[in-house]
């Protein structure tokens, strides 16, 4: 008998776990000939860094996809990538626009320069 009930705890748990799953496909407009580089998530938040051969894009969306805000900086960064830094902050890092040197910027959450 005990080994029954644990069988069905086991299924109900494995239901439950499958049904809260998130499956979502999503595309953004377009800037360009696009390519997404990096992506973090941070506080119920997903963060995107978007590229081209002009411009980088920035997307915070909700965990469904949704942007919340978005920010752009021409002819910029060529590649870029996001990390967090231990102040909660946005730092992108990426090769300029002409590929002479780097380019590392300082965001809060909000994509404000710091």
């Amino acid at each position: 008998m005990k080994k029954s009930k644990l069988i069905l705890l086991f299924f109900l748990a494995l239901i439950n776990t499958t049904s809260i799953a998130q499956n979502w496909h999503k595309k953004y407009a377009s800037i360009g000939d696009d390519f997404a580089n990096s992506i973090i998530e941070y506080n119920n938040q997903l963060y995107i860094s978007i590229t081209n051969d002009a411009s980088c894009k920035l997307l915070k969306t909700d965990l469904s996809g949704n942007i919340i805000s978005q920010t752009k900086f021409n002819n910029l960064f060529r590649t870029s990538t996001i990390l967090l830094s231990s102040d909660n902050n946005l730092i992108i890092v990426g090769n300029d626009n002409n590929n002479n040197g780097l380019v590392v910027l300082k965001l809060d959450l909000n994509f404000n320069q710091i």
